[in-house]
């Protein structure tokens, strides 16, 4: 093509060959090219973390937000993980769990993510991480992926008061003068 290529287009091509005189043979089948995108979407941002208390379980929840991207982001890759620190290195990444995707919502400003899984534990370290992709523009190319966001901690509480207890206390009367 004489413009320039750009991912996801599509351009036809058709082949037919050509004698010294200029002459043109038979038509080949027409073929579809497609050019295929291999940038990856932007890294998400300003990844938060509250917890806000679930009225049924009595029970507070995690919930992440970012700034949505502004590329051709098509969903996002929601990562967990639980310990006591932050994950680091490769052995670490390979110990997370993948919670949800979301799909890029319309409109401007954050996404929003509540991981209310009944497995979350009360006081127990959360950290959050998210990935964002895009389609790669055809069927059989893969999805590009961003990479890791940055980790953010979660520590899910219980906010259900504990039962009423009573307590019996007995002093014995000893008192030497009586």
């Amino acid at each position: 093509p004489a413009e320039p290529l750009i991912a996801k287009d599509r351009f036809c091509y058709e082949v037919a060959a050509r004698d010294l005189l200029g002459n043109y043979g038979s038509k080949s089948n027409i073929e579809v090219c497609g050019i295929p995108d291999r940038k990856p979407p932007a890294v998400p941002k300003q990844l938060q973390a509250t917890r806000p208390y679930d009225a049924v379980t009595q029970l507070e929840t995690c919930e992440m937000s970012w700034k949505k991207n502004t590329d051709d982001t098509a969903r996002y890759r929601v990562y967990r993980y639980q310990g006591p620190n932050a994950p680091r290195g490769s052995c670490a990444v390979e110990a997370l769990s993948w919670v949800a995707t979301v799909d890029q919502p319309g409109g401007a400003g954050r996404v929003v993510f509540t991981d209310s899984q009944a497995a979350l534990a009360v006081a127990q370290p959360y950290y959050y991480a998210v990935r964002a992709e895009d389609d790669a523009g055809f069927d059989t190319e893969p999805t590009n992926r961003s990479g890791f966001s940055g980790w953010v901690p979660c520590t899910p509480r219980d906010r259900q008061a504990p039962q009423a207890s009573a307590i019996d206390i007995q002093c014995p009367c000893s008192n030497p003068s009586q």
